[in-house]
Formats: structure tokens, C-alpha cells, sequence
């Protein structure tokens, strides 16, 4: 299954622990577990690797400490693979986005390539 998903079995194994790590409190722990929790969970993520690595310049290492540093890696698996993988993921569209296109974007989003 993690390779069908593109992720490391040791990334998978931290996501379907019962136990979170850290100590985050109950109810964040019980909304984590429900579908709008992993949602929730995966907009954030996204997110912080756009802003971080997209917008910013940053690498996928800040992403990591974002995720440490919030108390989001009791949920969210943290490991150089990954993060890297879901960057790359990221990254792909934008690769490919003819570069005639760029001039109907925002001026926000051109500083993303």
C-alpha cells in the first residue's frame, strides 16, 4: 500500500499508529481521527508546503520544522522522504505550465516558477 501511494512504510506505519506523538490535546487528537480531521490535516500541509517552498524559496526540511514546531507531527508524518515526495508532487504541475500562460496569471502567482 505505501508504495502504491508513493510513500515510505515507515511514513504509512506513523500514520496508522494509535497513539499520536507529542502530546497533543484530546479533542485535536479525536478531530485528527475523522474524515474532516484528515482533510483538514491535508489542506494544512499543502499549505504550509506552498507558502514555504513554493512562495518563499524555503526547502522542504522548514516545512518539517513548521510541522515539529506546531505540534502537527503527532499527526503528520515529518520524514526527509515524505516531505520531498509531496513536494516533488507539488512542483510537477507548475513544470509544466506553458510559459506563454504565465502572463494571465496574477503577478503573485508568477513568482512561484
Amino acid at each position: 500500500m505505501a508504495t502504491e501511494m508513493g510513500i515510505a512504510r515507515s511514513t504509512l506505519r506513523d500514520w496508522c499508529g494509535e497513539v499520536p506523538r507529542g502530546d497533543p490535546p484530546t479533542g485535536l487528537t479525536a478531530f485528527a481521527r475523522t474524515p474532516e480531521g484528515i482533510d483538514w490535516l491535508h489542506r494544512l500541509v499543502l499549505a504550509a508546503h506552498f507558502s514555504i517552498t513554493l512562495r518563499a524559496a524555503g526547502g522542504t526540511r522548514l516545512v518539517s520544522e513548521f510541522l515539529e514546531l506546531s505540534g502537527l507531527s503527532a499527526f503528520v508524518g515529518v520524514s526527509d522522504g515524505a516531505q520531498h515526495a509531496l513536494n516533488v508532487a507539488l512542483k510537477r504541475p507548475w513544470s509544466r505550465w506553458p510559459r506563454s500562460s504565465a502572463r494571465r496569471l496574477p503577478r503573485a502567482c508568477r513568482r512561484v516558477r
